[in-house]
């Protein structure tokens, strides 16, 4: 997304973080990657504009925003070979390749 970029999430249910319980009926406003503002509709200011993009969540869907999918395997290198075989490696092995992709993650996490 390009800065001056505006997306507006309509969401059904949003766990931020900040409050303890989920919140219903809830509007986040996106510039460019950056989330400006999560509250009720009338709460916060809402842009308009051609450079607006309008989304809303399912029903049955929660909005955590910010969340981060931390679910990697360091130790598997993409190669495609199975599990068990990988498994096997010794541990100075594995502790290499979760080095090696634990820093390339940290360095292009795209």
């Amino acid at each position: 997304m390009t800065p001056n970029t505006w997306t507006v999430i309509e969401a059904n249910r949003v766990f931020d973080g900040i409050h303890r319980h989920v919140r219903d009926g809830v509007r986040i406003v996106v510039e460019g990657d950056t989330i400006r503002a999560i509250g009720r509709p009338d709460e916060i200011t809402t842009p308009t504009g051609p450079d607006v993009q309008f989304l809303r969540t399912s029903p049955t869907s929660t909005l955590l925003p910010g969340l981060i999918d931390t679910h990697i395997h360091l130790t598997m290198n993409g190669s495609g070979v199975p599990l068990p075989p990988a498994a096997e490696q010794n541990d100075g092995v594995l502790l290499m390749q979760a080095v090696t992709s634990a820093r390339a993650h940290l360095l292009d996490p795209g």
